[in-house]
């Protein structure tokens, strides 16, 4: 690939995001225009307006795609489209194999802060819960959820954060639940993880009923290859225990 053809080629991913909102604008835009010689000096300011506010949103949605926030996520989801067998599926999501193990990679932006959940389906459930270190901040939020009432209902479970050695946060609809799930084999590989882990980077786990989420932040979601061993550990503990 020459130099010129890799501008092209970094910022066709970007368009493509964007395509039907400059689709729509341009379309707008070239209807007002269009309109002001057939409707008359009666309309026309009705028309320079609609067509000015047709611009501008086709051309913040250009923005964003190729020199915005946007940018940033297209060279994100391109870095994990990189691992052997990866695949968009839309919503800067790509879905990989880990092994046999099916994982579906969310990536966002917050704020300034990168962010990749790696979530992997399981047997369903009535339980949701999350657990999250003491020092990640707030609780991780239950991503791609399709049994999110599961999730509305949460308590404490003290008991299990007990068994962290207050090392974690828990919450769940059913603690008594959580607590006898939480044997040694999930247990070890959390606390691993929290210790290997780059300061700040584990936001924790969720599951929803349905699928199990592992939150990472910052600087390690650029890494898809790390970022996915230090997931490895829990989803598997979680997968033999199903």
């Amino acid at each position: 690939m020459t130099d010129v053809d890799r501008p092209q080629r970094e910022v066709a991913p970007a368009l493509a995001r964007v395509a039907w909102p400059l689709r729509i604008g341009v379309g707008v835009a070239l209807a007002a225009a269009g309109g002001i010689p057939l409707f008359g000096p009666r309309w026309t300011p009705w028309l320079v307006g609609l067509l000015a506010l047709a611009l501008g949103w086709a051309g913040w949605h250009l923005w964003w795609a190729t020199r915005g926030p946007g940018a940033v996520l297209v060279g994100l989801e391109r870095r994990w489209l990189g691992l052997h067998g990866a695949r968009p599926i839309g919503g800067c999501a790509v879905h990989v194999h880990d092994g046999t193990q099916p994982l579906r990679i969310q990536l966002a932006r917050q704020a300034r802060t990168l962010v990749a959940h790696v979530a992997t389906p399981l047997p369903a459930s009535t339980l949701a819960f999350r657990l999250w270190p003491v020092d990640a901040g707030e609780a991780p939020e239950f991503t791609g959820s399709a049994t999110r009432e599961l999730t509305y209902d949460l308590a404490r479970a003290h008991e299990v954060e007990a068994l962290f050695s207050m090392l974690f946060h828990a919450e769940a609809n059913e603690p008594r639940l959580l607590h006898r799930i939480m044997t040694s084999e999930v247990l070890a590989p959390l606390l691993l993880v929290r210790k290997e882990s780059p300061p700040g980077a584990f936001r924790g786990i969720t599951w929803d009923g349905r699928e199990l989420a592992i939150h990472w932040t910052g600087p390690l979601v650029t890494d898809p290859e790390r970022a996915l061993q230090l997931s490895r550990p829990i989803w598997r503990s979680f997968v033999d225990g199903a």
